[in-house]
């Protein structure tokens, strides 16, 4: 997560290169942080399926928040509720959600 108010890192670790550097990962974006379509929750729900475990990354950009931008709302964006309700009905293993958000 690059958050808005410290200038640009050196350098970025995702939640996922973070996870796939220490145990087997497998990978589908249901949707990116504004969540306007539903087109990528078939390959999110089919993942958690086959998943032992799921972690759902979810949360907001400096699109939704930043400097001088503030929300009107602290509801996620989008469809991610809906992404989240697909991924825990079809989860066959635990599942941790991880909500990046505080632009």
């Amino acid at each position: 997560m690059q958050a808005s108010y410290h200038g640009v890192a050196p350098y970025l670790i995702s939640p996922l290169m973070g996870m796939a550097k220490y145990a087997k990962t497998l990978y589908a974006e249901g949707c990116d942080t504004s969540c306007n379509s539903q087109t990528g929750f078939a390959a999110a729900t089919a993942a958690a399926a086959q998943a032992d475990a799921t972690v759902l990354v979810i949360g907001i950009s400096t699109l939704q928040e930043g400097e001088a931008h503030d929300r009107t709302s602290i509801a996620l964006p989008g469809y991610q509720e809906d992404l989240v309700t697909a991924v825990l009905s079809a989860a066959k293993g635990p599942v941790m959600v991880v909500v990046m958000a505080g632009g």
